[in-house]
């Protein structure tokens, strides 16, 4: 089974089908996949946020990325909210897999030098510092 890491844009949205960069934080689009994940473990060290995930499957490659819906909540720190995307493909298989996502988030680096990074899925909010 090959698990395909993307990180999404139009892609999976179904828009243009157009290409994505690996890597790297995309805006989430409407109707991108958020079939069931778990998140294992989480954390930033420089610019990259790692995301450890397990899912089942095993029949089908699985599509996965990580996205961000664009927003900065005004608080102190300023705060971004990211989703892990994930689209199963219809896969019905039940082993359990798993993957890791290591995303470049400086697009996230506002005003200031520190962002709070709430990843849906996973209870500890990340703190970015640049």
């Amino acid at each position: 089974m090959t698990t395909r890491v993307l990180f999404l844009a139009a892609l999976l949205s179904g828009c243009d089908g157009g290409a994505v960069t690996p890597g790297v934080l995309s805006q989430c689009a409407a109707g991108t996949p958020h079939d069931p994940v778990t998140i294992d473990d989480a954390s930033i060290s420089g610019d990259q946020l790692t995301v450890s995930l397990s899912f089942g499957g095993g029949c089908e490659a699985h599509d996965l990325g990580l996205c961000w819906d664009g927003s900065v909540a005004e608080s102190a720190p300023p705060q971004v909210f990211l989703t892990v995307a994930h689209d199963a493909n219809s896969d019905l298989c039940e082993a359990y897999l798993s993957e890791q996502l290591a995303v470049d988030i400086s697009a996230l680096q506002a005003a200031g030098s520190t962002v709070t990074v709430n990843l849906d899925g996973w209870e500890e909010a990340l703190t970015y510092t640049w």
